[in-house]
């Protein structure tokens, strides 16, 4: 695939010493760089290590990350066009030079398409593929266009950006639907679908169809409706629930629906600071935050609590946490920071969005596509540039 990435980072210590230092990273390196999909070591004679991380996601971000002992330690960037190696002193910290890294990690982007016909949107999310963009997200609503056929029309289209809704309301779909839906977007777009659900928002002109709107019916109903997901993804043909029954003795349908990725990524909603609704998140593979804090805004050190409080209770150290907002087509360097704070906070996404009706207007297309063409905010100098100052 186009676009590898090498970068190696180097110790000088004891043999002892750097494989500690690299079991160690192969359980914390994913939360550094999310898109780090594997991690191997290999000792040679006694003498030498190597420690390898491989991710994917698309020409700017395949990457390898090598430990050698030897040489003095690195902190290693991942930026549009290339990689560059930055010198530290062998005196440094193994402590402070992970923060660095966690720091200095590209924060993706993606684009919520926040309307138009299906041919208008495949337009928008073709062009966001070609401007940089990381991914591409359509809305589902009870009626309108098709956001999974949308999306395989997409995935045929494009090469690199990730895929997915924003979002699904599980609750109110069948949840063996979603799965396939969802694996034959992955089988199409090669491993670039993302599943993003939550328990669905009754505040948002909903179509009087009958489906359950008390809280608790959907909080509980999302639950088991993930599970069954994850439990069709997987291979398996029996779920039983209290709301969904799943059972088939057919082998072939899971062999040929199974997903490219070995785990295709579950972001779910998390209000925050309601723990109840944050324990889900502990079972995915992401969260995107709603805060509700005293009326208000969330604030990029709500997120650095939201991390910490995930961290404590076992999330998985890859889980990306999702911001959004709305940046201008005209000045990248205003757009970079809107978002950097986040990045720097711990955001590992940020989505672009316009939430605001009418959706479909020729204005409200005009400007999506000037939005898109301007690429995604350039946030990793400005990024660098907080962390230098100790922001």
């Amino acid at each position: 695939m186009p676009g590898a990435f090498v970068a190696e980072t180097v110790i000088d210590a004891p043999f002892e010493q750097v494989w500690a230092v690299a079991a160690d990273l192969e359980h914390e390196l994913p939360a550094y760089l999310p898109d780090v999909r594997s991690f191997t070591i290999t000792r040679r004679d006694g003498e030498r290590l190597e420690a390898r991380a491989r991710g994917y996601a698309g020409p700017r971000a395949r990457f390898d990350v090598v430990l050698r002992p030897g040489w003095c330690v690195m902190r290693s960037r991942f930026l549009l066009g290339g990689m560059a190696a930055v010198p530290r002193p062998t005196g440094m910290s193994v402590s402070s030079d992970r923060h660095k890294l966690m720091a200095t990690s590209r924060m993706r982007c993606g684009f919520v398409l926040p309307g138009g016909t299906a041919t208008e949107q495949l337009d928008q999310a073709v062009l966001a593929d070609q401007a940089g963009w990381d991914g591409v997200f359509a809305w589902e609503a009870a009626y309108g266009p098709d956001p999974w056929g949308l999306l395989a029309a997409i995935a045929v289209r494009t090469s690199r950006i990730r895929l997915g809704t924003m979002l699904t309301p599980l609750p109110w779909r069948r949840p063996w639907k979603v799965a396939s839906q969802v694996a034959t977007l992955d089988q199409l777009s090669g491993g670039r679908a993302v599943l993003a659900t939550g328990i669905g928002a009754t505040d948002t002109h909903l179509p009087d169809t009958g489906e359950v709107t008390d809280l608790r019916g959907r909080a509980e109903r999302l639950d088991e409706g993930i599970d069954l997901i994850r439990e069709l993804w997987s291979g398996g043909t029996s779920y039983h629930g209290r709301y969904y029954t799943y059972q088939t003795g057919r082998m072939d349908l899971g062999v040929v629906t199974r997903p490219v990725q070995d785990r295709i990524p579950i972001w779910v909603v998390g209000v925050w600071p309601r723990p109840r609704s944050m324990r889900r998140v502990l079972r995915c593979d992401g969260v995107i935050p709603q805060y509700q804090l005293d009326g208000r805004e969330g604030a990029p050190d709500d997120v650095r609590e939201l991390r910490a409080w995930l961290a404590e209770r076992g999330a998985r150290a890859d889980l990306d946490v999702i911001a959004e907002g709305e940046t201008p087509a005209g000045d990248q360097p205003a757009a970079a920071a809107t978002v950097a704070p986040w990045a720097a906070a711990g955001c590992t996404w940020w989505l672009e969005t316009r939430w605001e009706m009418p959706h479909h207007e020729a204005d409200r297309m005009r400007q999506v596509r000037e939005r898109l063409a301007a690429g995604p905010p350039p946030v990793d100098q400005t990024v660098d540039e907080m962390v230098e100052k100790g922001v």
